[in-house]
C-alpha cells in the first residue's frame, strides 16, 4: 500500500498532488507548532520550513516535540 493511499481515497489524486507540490512555513515549534509540523508532514506536504528562535531549556523542552535533552542550551 502506498504511504498516502488513504489520503488519496479521501481527497483524490489531484488534491494529493497539490499537497505534494505545496510549501509551508511554520514559525514557532513550541506547544502547538511542533504538533502542527508533524501533522503537516504526515499529510504529504512537499516542502516544510521551520523557524523558531527559542532556546531549548529544561523549562520548555516538554512543549517541543522534536527536542531531546541533549538539545538543551
Amino acid at each position: 500500500m502506498e504511504r498516502f493511499e488513504r489520503t488519496k481515497r479521501l481527497i483524490g489524486s489531484d488534491k494529493l498532488a497539490e499537497l505534494k507540490d505545496s510549501k509551508v512555513l511554520i514559525v514557532g515549534v513550541g506547544g502547538v507548532g511542533s504538533y502542527a509540523a508533524e501533522a503537516i508532514a504526515r499529510a504529504g506536504i512537499g516542502k516544510i520550513a521551520i523557524m523558531d528562535g527559542d532556546v531549548i531549556e529544561l523549562s520548555n523542552i516538554n512543549r517541543q516535540l522534536i527536542a531531546l535533552e541533549e538539545d538543551i542550551g
